[in-house]
């Protein structure tokens, strides 16, 4: 992970992306709407003296994903939807591509019921199934 811009939405505590920062990862974007998990975030953050190296915002990631253009590019993008929701297939279907940097990742927790499909314009690179938990890294496809 040495050197990549990670995003890690649905962030709650944050550790997707602590554990990305502590993995060499340069900046991280941690997204949530939940003024507990803002907190969360930034005092797990602090423990790692890495608040100089990620940004927290407060977004509802429901309404749009159009504000990750500002934050391009990314190499990785973390999601963990809250499940039952509906929210794997709206974020596939809003995610602006552009903001992946390129070969970058999307890496997607669902549970099995929700899991992604590798459908245009994202091609499957790897999905692993831990019981009813579905982890699914896709990419752009090539244009």
């Amino acid at each position: 992970m040495t050197g990549l811009s990670v995003a890690d939405l649905f962030a709650g505590s944050g550790a997707l992306g602590a554990e990305a920062l502590s993995r060499g990862a340069k900046r991280l974007l941690a997204v949530d709407n939940r003024p507990e998990a803002l907190r969360a975030i930034r005092a797990n953050l602090a423990s790692l003296e890495a608040e100089e190296r990620a940004e927290v915002v407060k977004q509802d990631i429901e309404k749009g994903l159009a504000f990750l253009k500002r934050w391009a590019p990314l190499d990785l993008i973390l999601a963990d939807p809250p499940y039952g929701r509906g929210l794997v297939e709206r974020l596939l279907g809003q995610m602006p591509l552009e903001v992946l940097s390129p070969g970058g990742r999307l890496v997607v927790e669902s549970s099995l019921k929700e899991q992604p499909e590798a459908a245009p314009p994202w091609s499957l690179v790897k999905q692993r199934r831990y019981g009813d938990t579905v982890i699914t890294i896709l990419t752009p496809e090539a244009s």
